[in-house]
C-alpha cells in the first residue's frame, strides 16, 4: 500500500513539472518583454533568423512560432531559431510569423500576449561592409574592412 502511495506520488511530481504548457495555462494580456524588441516589426522574407532574449522573470520558458503552415518550438529564455526553420517559416506564408511565449512561475504556465512578425516582399542585400574603427578612434592604422551576410 505504501509503494502506491509513493509511486502516486512521483507520477504526479513528473506531470506537474512537464516541460510543456497545457490547455490549463493562465492567458494574459501582458506584453512579452524581449531583447531587442522585435514585437509587431516588419522584416524582410530573406533576412537571417530574429532572435532573441526573453526579459521576464519565471522558472522556465516555451516559445512558438509558426506561419499557419510551419511551427517552430523553442525552450529555454534564448530565443534562437535555426536557419533551415527560419528559411521555412519567412517562406511559408504571406501572413507572417505569430510568436507566443509562454512563462512557468511555481508549477503554473502562463501565455503571454502573442505578437506577429510581419513579412515583406522586398529582399535586403546579401551583404553589408563596414568600416570597424576602435573605440578611441585615433588609430586609422588599426582600421578593419568587415562584410557580413545578412540573409
Amino acid at each position: 500500500m505504501r509503494t502506491n502511495r509513493i509511486l502516486l506520488l512521483a507520477s504526479v511530481i513528473v506531470a506537474a513539472c512537464s516541460g510543456k504548457p497545457g490547455s490549463d495555462a493562465v492567458i494574459s494580456s501582458q506584453k512579452p518583454d524581449i531583447f531587442p524588441d522585435y514585437q509587431d516589426v516588419t522584416i524582410p522574407r530573406n533576412i537571417a533568423p530574429m532572435n532573441f532574449m526573453i526579459d521576464n522573470e519565471a522558472d522556465a520558458y516555451y516559445t512558438t512560432l509558426s506561419n499557419g503552415n510551419e511551427t517552430a518550438i523553442v525552450k529555454g529564455r534564448k530565443v534562437c531559431i535555426s536557419d533551415k526553420k527560419w528559411q521555412r517559416l519567412t517562406h511559408g506564408t504571406d501572413s507572417g510569423i505569430n510568436i507566443r511565449i509562454f512563462t512557468r512561475n511555481s508549477g503554473q504556465w502562463t501565455a503571454l500576449d502573442p505578437f506577429t512578425i510581419s513579412l515583406s516582399d522586398d529582399l535586403i542585400d546579401r551583404y553589408i561592409s563596414y568600416r570597424r574603427i576602435p573605440q578611441v578612434g585615433q588609430y586609422y592604422h588599426v582600421l578593419d574592412m568587415v562584410q557580413r551576410d545578412l540573409t
